[in-house]
C-alpha cells in the first residue's frame, strides 16, 4: 500500500515538473492576412485554433485562423448597442 502511495506521489510530481511541450514552428502558417488598416491587439491559440483579436479605428474583432495554413475559418464583430 506504501508504494502504491509512493508511485501516485511521484507520477504527480512527474506531471507538475515537467517542462510543456513547446510547438513544432513549421505547423503554423506563415503569414496571415489581415484586412487593410487592421492591428493586432492580442492573439490566443484556443482548440487548435488561432484566435486574433484585431482593432481598426473604434472596431473590434475576433478573428478565427487555422494554425496551419492562415485560412480565416470565422470572423466575430463587435458592435455596440
Amino acid at each position: 500500500m506504501v508504494l502504491g502511495f509512493i508511485a501516485v506521489f511521484a507520477a504527480i510530481a512527474y506531471r507538475v515538473t515537467r517542462a510543456p511541450s513547446r510547438p513544432n514552428p513549421d505547423s503554423f502558417a506563415a503569414t496571415v492576412a489581415l484586412q487593410p488598416g487592421e492591428e493586432v491587439a492580442d492573439m490566443e491559440v484556443v482548440d487548435g485554433r488561432i484566435v486574433l483579436l484585431v482593432r481598426k479605428g473604434a472596431t473590434s474583432a475576433l478573428l478565427y485562423l487555422d494554425p496551419a495554413t492562415g485560412r480565416q475559418l470565422a470572423r466575430t464583430d463587435f458592435v455596440a448597442r
